[in-house]
């Protein structure tokens, strides 16, 4: 007898449903973060405010602090940062690709300051803030390892800066406390931020035989 399987296939319909579904979630869970605050905001509320229910929101984000990391991944993803990444990763002037990384940096940094803002301005516990935003951080750091290893390959490192060091120190210079501390709290411009990053990040990483020439530094 022949055996029958069940057929696997791939509904667009239905793929597009799922991700309508989980903008609405996410719209609706911002709306009432800033309406009511984070701690006051139930599973229950975002789901009967995105009509659908409350299993559904725990079947996609797991959790309110699953819903803010997605929030904060999608103001980061978009066609200007993965512009800026490509043009990182396609030149082969380590130099302009670490200039190019720290405009990267910036980019992200004030594409997910709105999100934090609000939650702030909502009411969210700073510590539970930043629990959120280490978590979203140790879930990138993977993606910023590979990066940092593809710019930094087949290049000279400052002596005893061993690639485990330099990523390290990549990862302290460009964390969103650095940023918040030099930009909103002190007042630095984003150029100065850049500027400020990508020359903190040659100088604690580079040999000094990777120096750019002169002819090519910028005026």
């Amino acid at each position: 007898m022949e055996k029958h399987t069940a057929r696997k296939y791939s509904s667009p319909l239905r793929e597009r449903q799922a991700s309508q579904t989980r903008v609405n979630i996410l719209e609706a869970a911002q709306r009432l973060f800033l309406e009511r605050g984070f701690a006051k905001t139930t599973i229950e509320a975002i789901a009967q405010e995105a009509n659908v229910s409350k299993q559904t929101v725990y079947a996609v984000f797991r959790s309110k602090n699953g819903i803010v990391a997605e929030l904060l991944d999608r103001a980061v993803h978009t066609d200007r940062t993965f512009d800026i990444y490509q043009r990182s990763l396609e030149t082969a002037d380590v130099h302009e690709a670490l200039r190019l990384t720290a405009q990267l940096v910036l980019q992200v940094h004030e594409s997910q300051s709105p999100v934090y803002d609000l939650l702030r301005g909502a009411g969210m516990l700073t510590p539970e803030l930043a629990r959120i935003q280490h978590e979203q951080r140790c879930r990138h750091r993977d993606d910023q390892e590979e990066h940092v290893r593809f710019l930094l390959r087949g290049r000279r490192l400052k002596e005893n800066i061993t690639i485990s060091m330099a990523l390290d120190v990549f990862w302290c210079l460009t964390s969103r406390d650095v940023y918040q501390m030099l930009v909103p709290e002190r007042g630095w411009s984003g150029e100065s931020y850049t500027r400020w990053l990508y020359e903190m990040l040659v100088s604690s990483l580079l040999d000094h035989s990777e120096a750019r020439p002169e002819s090519q530094e910028e005026n």
